[in-house]
């Protein structure tokens, strides 16, 4: 039986990999492909998080088995080693087992170009045939090293898209969809995305908040402390993206009674909608957190304030009363929230901005949870020209801006 091998760290799998062995198994006349994870991964992309080889097996054969692909075998004939493996062990090993099969080993340009380095290269090819198939446009792909009288290559150029280019360019769009689900069930590589996507300083910044968040989620009995600490990481994904873009991006992507931000808090917004749409990821308190964390919101949730907070208290964060409201912010996260609101409000006040010109989420926000504060100095006002009840505080607020 003719069988395909493709080895790999598949990190992650991506639509590429299923396009390149769907067309070589047609072209070939091959019956299975045998996919073959590697244990220790190798990636030209900074991955600041460890994919382990179990899980980037377990995401392949969860892909697999949800789209029903019967003539694809995956092999942990790696993974299970703990260690680096050779090829030639490799396919050594399932010659011995499989004496009847005829393998096709199966790579990529990039790769046959450094062929010749390999472990017992010229052994490997006794063992099976090679193929090399085509991934850029221009320039040869041959090697003058190797004897290609024994090489079989594919000219057709399969599908340009690698993992690294997933990773630095937010390329969700590349991945089949279980495996989108299965990685957003997990919060899988979003470390890295984070890391790839930010200036460093920034990524520092996001760290900061998520150790925030994730300590303040604990200091106030919040159980979900792995959804605080990813919030509060991703809260700046599209910090650096072109202001156009993000208005293009944040526009087609509002929600009903939705209206488009300013532009200091449309990051956040991207980022939600990226997550949500791109990424897969259904957890409606996480999408929200990250979505407010700049304007806030009339309703804001425990989680939602932790982000909010973890964001104005993170370590790169600098200013006299800092220290203190680190402090606070552990003692009253309530108090505190409403502390910072009323301190960018008074911000953005005093460089000419009239409350009534800020966004209706900051606005509603702050009447409802900073007027509360006694220290606040428009509270005295405030209760002056109403009887406390919410529809008559945005006249208040009005009258107290003139």
């Amino acid at each position: 039986m003719k069988i395909g091998i493709l080895g790999g760290t598949f990190n992650p799998f991506h639509r590429g990999h299923l396009s390149i062995v769907k067309n070589i198994k047609k072209e070939f006349g091959l019956k299975q492909i045998w996919i073959i994870p590697t244990y220790i991964t190798v990636d030209k992309v900074f991955l600041i998080e460890n994919i382990s080889a179990q899980e980037r097996y377990k995401i392949i054969k969860y892909t697999l088995k949800k789209l029903k692909i019967n003539w694809i075998k995956l092999l942990n004939i790696e993974v299970k080693n703990h260690n680096v493996s050779y090829t030639y062990e490799t396919l050594l090993k399932l010659k011995e087992k499989y004496p009847d099969n005829q393998f096709y080993f199966i790579m990529g340009e990039d790769r046959y170009q450094t062929f010749h380095t390999w472990y017992k290269y010229q052994e490997i090819q006794k063992l099976a045939n090679i193929i090399v198939y085509r991934r850029f446009i221009s320039g040869s792909y041959h090697n003058k090293f190797i004897d290609e009288k024994f090489i079989e290559f594919y000219d057709e150029i399969i599908y340009d898209i690698s993992s690294t280019d997933i990773l630095q360019n937010l390329r969700w769009d590349e991945l089949l969809e279980p495996t989108k689900k299965y990685l957003a069930k997990r919060h899988f590589y979003l470390k890295t995305i984070v890391f790839n996507n930010l200036k460093f300083k920034r990524y520092q910044h996001s760290v900061s908040v998520a150790s925030h968040a994730k300590r303040l989620a604990k200091n106030n009995r919040y159980r979900n402390l792995k959804q605080a600490y990813f919030a509060g990481l991703v809260h700046d994904l599209f910090k650096y993206h072109p202001r156009n873009y993000l208005i293009e991006y944040v526009s087609k992507n509002l929600k009903e009674n939705e209206k488009l931000p300013p532009f200091p808090a449309l990051h956040g917004y991207a980022a939600s909608y990226w997550l949500e749409n791109e990424y897969k990821l259904k957890d409606q308190k996480f999408l929200n957190a990250v979505k407010k964390h700049t304007t806030a919101a009339k309703k804001m949730t425990k989680l939602d304030k932790i982000v909010y907070v973890a964001d104005k208290i993170a370590s790169d964060r600098k200013g006299k009363k800092i220290g203190h409201e680190r402090k606070q912010a552990y003692r009253n996260l309530n108090f505190t929230f409403a502390k910072l609101l009323k301190r960018q409000v008074e911000k953005l006040q005093d460089e000419g901005i009239k409350f009534e010109e800020l966004d209706q989420n900051t606005k509603d926000a702050y009447l409802r949870y900073v007027l509360k504060l006694k220290s606040d100095k428009n509270i005295k006002k405030y209760y002056q020209n109403t009887k406390g009840d919410y529809e008559n505080k945005w006249t208040s607020i009005k009258k107290i801006n003139k």
